[in-house]
């Protein structure tokens, strides 16, 4: 892509591969993106397309949403977009810790949480690392809540013999530019139990290839855009300054642009990439685990998890120097800070802090893995954290 840049995440397609599926999108229904993603996942479930993973977890629970029921138990470290689905399908948001500033989530404790007021729940896969929520699933089944795997983040990561998403009652996944795969823009529902597929109040969404073009021109316009802009000065600035939702880094999607949904062109997209994925999952757990190996520094990954790194994401020990080394490496170009997310839920709604979420929400440094991540970078940036890079 003309002028790009170094990103947290890059996407592994530009305009060439636009235009090549752009010559066969015609003949590409969406339910061939569906069907092939349903069996990447090796899901048995029922899939339905939606303009944005939020938009998934606001569809699905507007579909459950009852009078008895109205709170959904969120972690606190998440992006801000989960809490206000929540509240848009009616819903109220509680909130729960990580048990550590590493990321680990403990279960039994996330049980011992649950009241008679909660319907739902979210379990959180971030950064590509699928939490084991299983402790949970046989309280979470007597207590009548209905467990929501947020996959946003993690595509491919595995807890046991199970895909991350599949697990659960059901499992949303979302296609903006700084996700595993990205189409522009979109998202998937996934449901899972057979009992609630009848109450889907799925939302038509009419998407013409046409729309699509014009719509896809304009993510790459704002992608190239950004990349020229993204100098080492600005890079630096634009990290340091407070969060403005919607404008930020981490912010792109249906509000900055429109998105109509999953058509045809998004789903020739989707497959393009779909096809390319194995290869491109394996150079990004590649680079995070020379990352994890050189700095002895990662986000934590269960026993019996097997990870789909996005990105990595530590939280120095001694943070000054974290924020010292983050700001070096963005003035080499190398953006290592904290994007996602500088704020938890509970600070978002002004709600009590959870003091682990908001340690590593302030703390914890983004570390750029992605399959375009050259040798050189990575050994720069792992030597700043004092890691030994194994040659």
């Amino acid at each position: 892509m003309l002028g790009r840049k170094r990103d947290i995440v890059e996407e592994f397609w530009d305009e060439r591969t636009l235009k090549l599926c752009s010559k066969n999108a015609r003949e590409i229904a969406p339910q061939l993106f569906l069907n092939q993603l349903r069996a990447f996942l090796g899901a048995s479930g029922k899939m339905w397309p939606t303009r944005s993973g939020s938009g998934a977890l606001r569809q699905f629970l507007q579909s459950i949403v009852s009078a008895e029921k109205r709170d959904v138990l969120i972690c606190s470290l998440n992006c801000p977009a989960v809490a206000d689905a929540v509240i848009s399908a009616g819903f109220r948001v509680d909130t729960f810790d990580l048990a550590d500033t590493t990321g680990r989530v403990d279960w039994q404790i996330v049980a011992d949480q649950l009241r008679p007021r909660h319907k739902a729940l979210v379990v959180p896969h971030l950064f590509g690392a699928p939490t084991d929520f299983r402790p949970l699933l046989e309280t979470a089944r007597k207590s009548g809540v209905i467990l929501i795997e947020d996959c946003a983040h993690t595509l491919g990561g595995r807890i046991g013999d199970f895909t991350a998403g599949t697990l659960a009652d059901a499992a949303i996944f979302s296609f903006n530019y700084d996700k595993p795969i990205s189409l522009g823009g979109g998202g998937i529902l996934l449901v899972n139990n057979p009992s609630l597929w009848s109450k889907i109040r799925h939302e038509t969404l009419p998407v013409s290839l046409e729309k699509e073009h014009r719509e896809l021109n304009q993510f790459l316009k704002y992608l190239r855009r950004r990349r020229q802009d993204n100098n080492q000065a600005r890079l630096l600035k634009k990290s340091l300054r407070p969060v403005i939702r919607g404008i930020t880094l981490g912010a792109y999607g249906h509000k900055l642009f429109p998105v109509s949904g999953i058509g045809p062109l998004r789903a020739a997209l989707g497959i393009e990439q779909l096809n390319r994925y194995p290869e491109i999952l394996k150079r990004r757990n590649a680079n995070a685990g020379l990352f994890a190996d050189a700095t002895r520094q990662s986000w934590y990954v269960g026993p019996d998890a097997r990870p789909a790194w996005l990105k990595q994401k530590v939280v120095p020990a001694d943070v000054e120097e974290g924020a010292r080394i983050s700001r070096s490496l963005r003035l080499q170009g190398l953006p290592v800070g904290t994007f996602n997310w500088s704020i938890t839920i509970d600070q978002h709604l002004g709600l009590p802090v959870k003091p682990n979420a908001e340690y590593v929400a302030k703390h914890g440094l983004d570390i750029p893995i992605h399959q375009n991540m050259e040798r050189i970078e990575l050994e720069t940036i792992c030597r700043a954290f004092g890691g030994e890079f194994v040659t």
